[in-house]
């Protein structure tokens, strides 16, 4: 660096256009990078839940994907089932759930309605339906709530940018010794993240976590390179009145404290490339490039900033704020063994009681609508075809856990077989259920619909044995029969029914008592075909129907004593009353208007419903559960389930959810938080070693940051909270890397000032030209992720910068009132054989 700062003085306005253009043209770039809200892409390639999402979308692509939105009003004024008609009518809502009497959808005066968007919840559709709700839907009731199931990051809300922004300027503005040198940092730091997030292009696409939060977190990541810069120019003022001669030589003194610092620094962020769950490569690669982009600036546009503005800076000097370590220092000094021996348990007990803390794999924001109501989690369980019976028999038993609402596979709904009998029962929930009229939007009759469960039995009892005779193809013209079995079949075993007498109209009864005569006659005890039979009786009904008749004959014989019908599967049943029924000229003929073309519809929709239930090789099943993402129940309930997929299936099985993806990571999380401790700490250690050349001080500052990691743990667990594993394992990974350079800082004072002073003296001179940058620096990391972890609005990326926070404040109090002292009880360790004769047993003034 010393034949290249001077070069970078001279050169600094074209060097400085430069890199002004290469921040244009990456601001322009970073509105075209694709940001990814959808987390499963960061499982690792080996977890069995990434597997199934890969098999699940190549088989079943189909498949629909809805964003829900949980609409709850209080004291509805009007039919619940009117308002569940409008809110289906909103653009971009596919259909709307609600069940009149269910308590997951009723409780007390508070109703719930889920709508089912087809639009993102970004998107100008979403936001439409969301201002309908408050517009349209508002009145109709006390209050009106909603939540939306977004898990994606969301963005930072502008007042708490601003809010941010004006904390950084008032600290900086506070601690240096000007009032405009904190805007250069700012500016240059501004540079650097536009650059960082333009270059961001490379990678194709970037998490929605990693966008939310890496420009805040880069810029208190790297502040104190400007701040280490702008204190050894002023240093160098003192002995160079040239500014640039100045700047060369401060270039020259302050790169290994900067690039030692960003060294560190992006090991540390680098270390999160090993995590299994590859979000950490995605945030350790932004983080890292911008730290290093962010070193690039401060060496190459800051000095051209300053020197600019150099008479400026100078006029508006003033006073920064500054502490008296005297105090401080011989209480370190004084009480050395003991810190040492305070902190050495400290580590004991952090390292114990880190194993009480719980950990999080999902992280959900509480809202209104949860509080009456519990939202859904639902299970996918991906499995083999082969497994469709076993799977079957698996449903049963998942059906009567607590906690679990419904059941639906391929092999349960539209793949189950059904004799006439078994469907005659079932029919009646079929008909009320989402299965068909969600799937084809079918209404049925108003007559239909005021049968009771019994009628609508009854009546499929009647007419099921019809519909199992024409599938099989047993329909016969040559059939024959007499008007008096035909007319006694008629009205005993048919209209005998309570549902007939409800839907048959009263002029059939009438005509059916004007043929009693002529079929106790001889005529009527005459056997005919179906011709035959509609051309007596059109001779006295003129509008009697060939067609009618037709299927009458067909009734009487699909109903025929001994008759024996193979089962059919639900899809087939809707798929030959939607194809072949619908197109016979017999049916249509007798079939209301428009009917056909329901049938056709409800056809349509069942095909494309079970092919997003069952793919070439694979099926699947939703468990449709109202428990907790994470909790002891829903742990024992994975457990059973694992146990009896694993008993009962002979294929490979895939489970995929919010909940199975919290239940995998859980199994494997010990090993990967060991594994990114180790791995952390000893290239940071490695890092460390190298620059002092000494073991005992990176083991010192690694094991002292290692320790506010445990304590930023212990202290969650103390507040009754659980930690977030992400925001765990990115707090290994940023304190260690960042926090430790505050702590080599001060070390570094320290080893040298102990050349020429006693270990007193050492220690307040250390104090003295550290705690500066350190607590500039360590403020603005601690209190903007504090901001940030109290106001963003999406819970991860919140837990995430609020743990960053009190890892932060863990490790500067730790570096300011234990690292001194720890050093001073090692004193002989630590600066060993290059301390002066005079000075190794601290002997002299101040010792």
């Amino acid at each position: 660096m010393e034949k290249a700062a001077p070069i970078l003085v001279r050169k600094r306005n074209m060097i400085f256009r430069i890199m002004a253009l290469i921040t244009v043209v990456c601001a322009v770039a970073m509105s075209h990078v694709r940001i990814n809200t959808d987390m499963t892409q960061y499982l690792p390639d080996d977890s069995s839940m990434h597997r199934g999402i890969v098999i699940l979308s190549g088989e079943m692509s189909s498949l629909s994907m809805t964003n829900s939105v949980r609409v709850m009003f209080d004291t509805l004024k009007e039919d619940p089932l009117e308002v569940r008609a409008r809110l289906g009518e909103l653009a971009g809502v596919e259909s709307v759930d609600y069940r009149a009497g269910d308590p997951h959808y009723e409780s007390g005066s508070h109703i719930l309605f889920v709508l089912n968007c087809s639009c993102g919840f970004n998107s100008p559709e979403m936001k439409e339906i969301l201002q309908s709700l408050e517009a349209d839907f508002s009145p109709l009731c006390d209050k009106l709530s909603y939540a939306l199931d977004d898990t994606s990051g969301g963005e930072i809300p502008l007042w708490i940018v601003a809010i941010a922004v004006i904390l950084i300027v008032v600290i900086l503005v506070t601690m240096s010794s000007s009032w405009v040198e904190s805007f250069l940092y700012l500016l240059v730091i501004g540079a650097a993240i536009l650059i960082n997030l333009g270059t961001n292009l490379i990678m194709g696409s970037i998490s929605d976590i990693t966008f939310s939060i890496a420009a805040l977190l880069q810029l208190v990541l790297s502040m104190d390179y400007s701040i280490i810069l702008m204190s050894r120019y002023r240093q160098e003022l003192k002995l160079e009145t040239d500014p640039e001669k100045a700047m060369a030589s401060a270039l020259t003194k302050a790169f290994s404290s900067i690039a030692g610092s960003a060294f560190t620094t992006v090991v540390g962020l680098l270390a999160m490339l090993f995590m299994q769950f590859k979000i950490g490569a995605d945030l350790g690669i932004v983080l890292a490039k911008g730290v290093f982009i962010s070193m690039v600036c401060i060496l190459t546009m800051l000095p051209a900033l300053i020197l600019f503005f150099h008479n400026l800076i100078i006029k508006t000097n003033k006073k920064s704020l500054s502490f008296s370590f005297d105090t401080l220092g011989a209480f370190e000094e004084r009480l050395r063994f003991p810190i040492l021996a305070v902190f050495v348990l400290f580590f004991a007990a952090m390292f114990l009681l880190k194993g009480n803390t719980d950990i999080s794999f999902t992280m959900t924001e509480p809202s209104e609508v949860d509080a009456v109501f519990k939202k859904s989690n639902p299970i996918i369980l991906l499995y083999e075809n082969g497994d469709e019976d076993a799977v079957s028999s698996v449903a049963g038993k998942l059906e009567g856990e607590e906690g679990v609402e419904s059941v639906l596979s391929y092999g349960t709904t539209l793949g189950k077989r059904y004799t006439p009998q078994s469907l005659a029962a079932d029919l009646p929930a079929l008909l009320r259920s989402d299965l068909l009229s969600g799937q084809s939007g079918l209404s049925l009759p108003a007559e239909i619909e005021k049968l009771s469960e019994e009628e609508l039995s009854e009546m499929a009892s009647s007419l099921l044995p019809l519909l199992y005779y024409e599938a099989a193809g047993y329909h016969d013209d040559n059939s024959m029969l007499s008007l008096k079995e035909l007319l006694t079949f008629f009205r005993e075993d048919i209209l005998s029914g309570s549902w007939a007498q409800k839907l048959i109209p009263e002029e059939i009864n009438a005509a059916l008592s004007a043929f009693t005569i002529l079929a106790n006659g001889k005529t009527g005890r005459e056997s005919l075909t179906s011709d035959q039979m509609y051309e007596t009786i059109a001779k006295n009904i003129p509008k009697a129907s060939p067609q009618a008749i037709s299927i009458l004959y067909d009734l009487y014989f699909s109903r025929s004593e001994g008759r024996d019908y193979s089962d059919m599967t639900l899809l087939e049943i809707i798929d030959y009353l939607g194809g072949s029924l619908a197109e016979d000229p017999r049916w249509t003929a007798l079939l209301p208007a428009g009917a056909a073309d329901v049938l056709s519809s409800l056809r349509d929709a069942a095909l494309e419903g079970a092919s997003q239930l069952k793919g070439p090789d694979h099926s699947l099943m939703m468990i449709n559960t109202y428990l907790d993402d994470e909790s002891p129940e829903t742990e024992a309930f994975m457990n059973r389930l694992q146990e009896t997929l694993s008993r009962t299936l002979s294929g490979e099985y895939y489970l995929l959810g919010n909940t199975p993806m919290a239940y995998e990571m859980s199994a494997s999380f010990s090993d990967e938080l060991t594994k990114m401790t180790l791995i952390t700490a000893f290239s940071i250690f490695l890092v460390v070693l190298i620059t002092f050349r000494s073991v005992l001080i990176p083991l010192v500052l690694v094991l002292m940051i290692q320790s506010a990691v445990y304590a930023t743990m212990v202290i969650i667990n103390l507040q009754g909270y659980s930690i977030y594993y992400l925001a765990l394992l990115m707090v290994q990974c940023i304190l260690m890397g960042a926090t430790i350079d505050y702590a080599i800082l001060y070390a570094n004072y320290y080893r040298e000032y102990r050349m020429t002073m006693t270990r007193k003296e050492a220690l307040t001179a250390s104090y003295r030209g550290s705690m500066h940058t350190v607590m500039t620096s360590g403020l603005i990391i601690a209190s903007i992720t504090w901001i940030l972890g109290h106001a963003f609005p999406n819970p991860t990326i919140g837990e995430i910068c609020f743990t960053i926070s009190k890892g932060a404040t863990c490790s500067l109090v730790m570096i300011i009132f234990l690292l001194p002292g720890i050093l001073a009880a090692l004193d002989r360790f630590v600066t060993g054989k290059n301390l002066s004769p005079s000075r190794k047993d601290g002997s002299g003034s101040g010792s």
